[in-house]
């Protein structure tokens, strides 16, 4: 078998609270999950090819995209349940939704260092 250095990061956010303005906490949208095979399916194409390569499934939060950032993907495939026109929707370690501007997305991919776990303050 052939060697690669090929990593496939895969982040999915499916927050399952959010906290309102007023800082209560509400359930977010729908709690129904469609069966998917896709992580099957992408792992048994992979296993087709004749290469070695490295993929993680995480939970998109601050702090697996800081890491991914840092260490480096060939593919970063980001995907959240919830949508923003000006935000990327993560997921904190409390299964609450959390978030990060675009223009601060850029920041962090671009190797600025001005985040802190825990969460991007608008």
């Amino acid at each position: 078998m052939k060697s690669s250095r090929s990593v496939i990061c895969l982040l999915k956010a499916w927050p399952l609270l959010e906290t309102t303005v007023v800082g209560t906490r509400r359930v977010t949208g729908s709690l129904t999950k469609i069966p998917s095979k896709f992580r099957q399916e992408l792992l048994e194409k992979i296993r087709s090819v004749d290469k070695s390569i490295k993929i993680k499934f995480q939970i998109a939060t601050l702090s697996n995209l800081m890491s991914t950032f840092e260490k480096g993907a060939r593919i970063l495939h980001l995907s959240s349940e919830l949508v923003s026109e000006t935000h990327l929707i993560l997921e904190d370690e409390n299964c609450l939704a959390d978030k990060i501007s675009l223009k601060d997305l850029e920041d962090l991919r671009s190797g600025h260092t001005r985040f802190q776990l825990g969460g991007i303050k608008d």
